[in-house]
Parts: structure tokens; C-alpha cells; sequence
């Protein structure tokens, strides 16, 4: 089963499950470290990029229009990650 993460609530799980892949949202922790390559972006969405950088077995990244950051991570994601970004 392919692990689909994602990042808001705004994502219904069932959807996801709905699909045959296994739900998994990410809340990053407070901290966000600087993480090359990525700037001018919320702590929140840089932690959220940074997991999802270190995921082996991703099979694809959620991401919503509920900010102008959470769209900034789909590009940025959809630009460099080996995993499919969609925005929901």
C-alpha cells in the first residue's frame, strides 16, 4: 500500500483511503530548520518540505489552496521531489 502524505485537514483521509493508499499527515514540529534551496517561505511549510524530503517510501505529496505557502510547496516540491505533487 502506498503511503500518500499529506498536510492539512482540509484533505479528508477517506479520500485518500478511498484510493487504496494509506493516509498519512504531517504536522510538523515547531523549529523549521534552514533547509537549503528553500527560502522566503513559513517555518511550517519549509519543516513540511524538509519531512517529506526524507521519506523513502513516499508514493505521492497532498498539498491545498488554503495559503499562498501551501502553494509555494507544490511548486517547489513539484520542481525537485521524485514523489508526485498534486494540489487539492
Amino acid at each position: 500500500m502506498t503511503t500518500v502524505l499529506y498536510s492539512s485537514p482540509f484533505v479528508p483521509p477517506e479520500w485518500i483511503a478511498a484510493h487504496g493508499h494509506r493516509p498519512e499527515r504531517v504536522v510538523p514540529g515547531a523549529g523549521g530548520e534552514a533547509s537549503p534551496g528553500i527560502t522566503g517561505v513559513c517555518p511550517y511549510l519549509r519543516a513540511f518540505v524538509q519531512h517529506v524530503r526524507t521519506q523513502p517510501r513516499v508514493g505521492a505529496v497532498v498539498l491545498v489552496t488554503s495559503c499562498d505557502q501551501m502553494r509555494r510547496g507544490h511548486e517547489i516540491l513539484g520542481a525537485e521531489s521524485r514523489v508526485p505533487a498534486f494540489l487539492m
